[in-house]
């Protein structure tokens, strides 16, 4: 069996753990690539978590497709919950909490307070033999000029799970 059709194998049964159901299903093609069906019909006007979700498994499926090698690796992900519900924020975070494992290096980037907080979590303690740096990307108007920093992340965001508590927190140093 050709690597790409195990990889349309895998693509399925990763879609299946998210959508609970065979609705969004790819095959493969020629040159190995998929096509991507819904309910038996090529799927068009994909939504915006949908589409998230595809992106996450094609992209890890890929990478065991070809036997890549998680030990040596850098992963960088942005945002892999924008645009989904609390129920499948929960299923990415599963499926990361599994993929990741036995990855060198994991960059994970988030807007969603409630994801970070379960990123939080997975490294204190499903990750217990790892340790999690986490940081906090500030922007700054100076002048006019906008610009970015990189920060250890606030002790009061690592202690607490309320985004409230930052804010409180900021609002006091400032006064």
């Amino acid at each position: 069996i050709e690597a790409s059709t195990i990889g349309a194998q895998k693509l399925n049964e990763y879609l299946r753990r998210f959508f609970s159901n065979d609705k969004l299903r790819v095959e493969k093609i020629q040159n190995g690539k998929y096509k991507l069906y819904r309910n038996g019909q090529i799927a068009k006007n994909l939504s915006a978590g949908e589409r998230n979700i595809i992106s996450l498994v094609y992209f890890f499926t890929k990478l065991e497709e070809s036997n890549f090698n998680f030990s040596k690796a850098v992963i960088f992900i942005d945002d892999p919950v924008s645009s989904l519900d609390a129920n499948h924020m929960h299923a990415v975070y599963a499926f990361l909490n599994e993929k990741i494992k036995n990855a060198n290096q994991v960059f994970i980037t988030t807007h969603n307070f409630d994801f970070f907080n379960l990123l939080k979590d997975m490294y204190k303690y499903d990750l217990k033999k790892q340790n999690g740096n986490f940081y906090l990307i500030k922007t700054m108007v100076n002048n006019q000029n906008r610009y970015s920093t990189i920060e250890k992340l606030p002790d009061i965001l690592l202690k607490f799970k309320s985004e409230y508590n930052y804010l409180f927190y900021t609002l006091k140093q400032f006064n």
